[in-house]
């Protein structure tokens, strides 16, 4: 009996893990398990190109796909497109649509079951059934057509559970990210998720598989994890035995965790101080009348006093928001949004409401005279304080928002331009729309396909907008301190995204490497500024008005390169900059210096060939 795991993800990419079906894979029987294939698909595929990967190339008895909110329409018509070409095929779902939508996704997909809840044990002896025989309609968490709606089914008892990663189902490619599951539920109850449904509470797994998880993924040369858990830090001494143990085994890998900022104490925070990581809060809205009657309750000075602690220690933070929300307005998003932006998160990720089945919001939606899509991804349409025009601002505000300062990497200075331009961030962002669509002429479609922007394309409307406000202000001489700004903060996080430039065997130049020609390294970033790189980094406090009073505009040229995780950045000394830029493997160091006595430029050009900086 041949059996088919197919994962449709969003794109390829680290995140794109078939980690749910490797754990259905892991916890079948031995005799199961060699029978059983993981196939990844991906949305930009046709669905001619995933039929002839599922059954073409593969032929298997059994299909079954993991389903989510991201990938349910285009999973379900590829298997009413399955069951036509091959009705004696065996299909099933699982995951979370499957669960809080069963009956509508078995009719959608003409399925031959539907798992609800965690699948591992309930797909094992699925498989078992039919493997002997025996029908699968009154297994505990099954659901065929027409039958009885069965309860979800969870495992009380994680440590019964094979680790997908030790049973070598998944094998961590090296360089590579995975996702990683160290825990299962979430303690709270918000009206809008559906992460607590069927099964309240969290079920950590044992530290020694995660220990055992951790060291193989060293092993295997894993650099970055997304840690499964929407809460790791609750409670408390469970997020610090965790960090405790990812500092221990494993402080080489970058980990993107999920918390609770009211839940950050101080050891919390001093702990990921010391470790590679990044962390994403769900903030949702910054008004606690808003967010009580949703089940979500939190003291807002308390919360933002938490997110100043994390910017004070230095650790990478994002924040999330949701526009849309019952009781909420336009107004209060924008509120709320002002209030997130002036916390300085690395991302701020915003997200109309989602009215999910199987949620409060969902069996409550007539009751609160909520209209949204009846079909994924399930946004918001209105509601009694949000009509459809607040919707369409708050969407624009949030495109605008994603493209200047996520995507234009403005974090570093959409808070001291704000303070020159003696303007809140949200209206500057506004402004920034209304320029674009204005000004630019630019199409409202073509600014809501936020992901088609690329920051090379965002960093001179940036430099443009900011010159007309400063213009607009009477602060046109701040320009060329605000470009400088904005370079730095462009070239410094493209550089780190970027490859590396790794420093080469010893090299002594001589008289005849300095009659060659040379090329600068391909990745080598070389940027003329304004001011003095080195007095523009160390700024400090300085508002963007005593910095202008302050520094003196001298002009210097940034080398911006990247050795691991980190960016080496400074200013370089005039002669060298010039070998630098003037090295295009046309023209000689003694060209490009002819001033220079070959003895003193020979240690200038060993160094820039020891460094990978110059190359043939």
């Amino acid at each position: 009996m041949k059996i088919l795991l197919a994962t449709l993800h969003v794109r390829p990419s680290a995140q794109a893990t078939p980690l749910a079906a490797a754990c259905l894979k892991a916890a079948l029987a031995e005799e199961f398990r060699a029978e059983t294939t993981l196939i990844d698909l991906f949305l930009d595929q046709s669905p001619d190109q995933m039929l002839d990967a599922i059954d073409t190339k593969q032929k298997p008895d059994i299909v079954a796909f993991p389903l989510y909110l991201w990938n349910r329409n285009q999973v379900l018509s590829l298997a009413r497109h399955l069951h036509l070409k091959r009705p004696e095929l065996l299909l099933v779902a699982g995951g979370p649509e499957a669960s809080a939508d069963t009956r509508a996704v078995q009719l959608e997909g003409t399925l031959d079951a539907v798992i609800r809840g965690e699948g591992e044990a309930v797909f094992a002896s699925l498989v078992s059934n039919l493997a002997a025989g025996l029908p699968i309609d009154q297994l505990p968490g099954v659901y065929t057509p027409g039958g009885e709606l069965p309860g979800p089914v969870y495992c009380e008892n994680l440590d019964q559970l094979p680790s997908p990663y030790l049973q070598q189902v998944l094998l961590p490619e090296r360089g590579g990210g995975l996702l990683w599951e160290v825990a299962r539920g979430c303690p709270f109850n918000c009206s809008f998720c559906y992460d607590a449904k069927g099964h309240r509470g969290v079920r950590p797994f044992a530290s020694k598989r995660l220990e055992q998880e951790l060291r193989l993924f060293v092993a295997r040369g894993t650099e970055q994890i997304w840690v499964l858990d929407s809460t790791f830090n609750f409670p408390r001494d469970r997020g610090r035995r965790l960090l405790e143990l990812l500092l221990k085994t494993a402080p080489q890998i970058h980990y993107h965790l999920e918390a609770k900022a009211e839940f950050l104490d101080d050891e919390t925070i001093d702990l990921l101080s010391k470790l590679r990581c990044s962390v994403q809060i769900g903030l949702q809205s910054a008004d606690p009348q808003v967010l009580q009657p949703l089940q979500r309750s939190f003291d807002p000075g308390q919360l933002f006093d938490r997110l100043q602690k994390l910017s004070d220690a230095g650790v990478v933070f994002g924040l999330d928001l949701i526009y849309g929300l019952p009781g909420d307005t336009h107004t209060g998003f924008r509120d709320s949004l002002n209030r997130a932006l002036k916390a300085g998160p690395n991302q701020l990720d915003m997200f109309p409401l989602a009215i999910l089945p199987g949620t409060r919001l969902f069996l409550e939606r007539d009751k609160l005279h909520l209209q949204s899509m009846p079909a994924p991804p399930y946004e918001i349409y209105s509601t009694p304080d949000y009509p459809p025009q607040a919707l369409a601002k708050s969407r624009l505000l949030s495109a605008a928002t994603d493209i200047f300062y996520n995507r234009g990497r403005a974090v570093g200075f959409l808070l001291p331009a704000c303070q020159a331009l003696r303007i809140r961030p949200v209206s500057l962002l506004e402004r920034f729309s209304s320029w674009l669509l204005q000004s630019q002429k630019i199409p409202l479609e073509q600014i809501l396909a936020v992901e088609n922007w690329t920051p090379a394309q965002i960093f001179p409307l940036q430099q443009e907008f900011l010159a007309t406000e400063l213009k607009h202000c009477g602060k046109p001489q701040l320009q060329p301190l605000v470009n400088d700004l904005l370079r730095y903060h462009y070239h410094y996080a493209e550089t780190l995204l970027g490859p590396e430039i790794n420093p080469q065997r010893p090299v002594k130049a001589d008289k005849k490497a300095w009659k060659q020609c040379w090329k600068q390294a391909r990745d080598l970033r070389l940027v003329a500024f304004n001011y003095e790189l080195d007095e523009l980094t160390s700024m400090g406090g300085l508002t963007l008005e005593d910095a202008y009073q302050v520094l003196n505009p001298s002009g210097s040229t940034g080398i911006f390169i990247r050795r691991g995780d980190e960016v080496l950045c400074e200013s370089l000394q005039e002669d060298f900059a010039r070998l630098l830029q003037d090295s295009d493997g046309t023209r000689t160091p003694a060209e490009i210096l002819p001033e220079y006595p070959p003895a003193e430029g020979l240690e200038l050009l060993s160094f820039a060939l020891e460094e990978g900086l110059l190359c043939h």
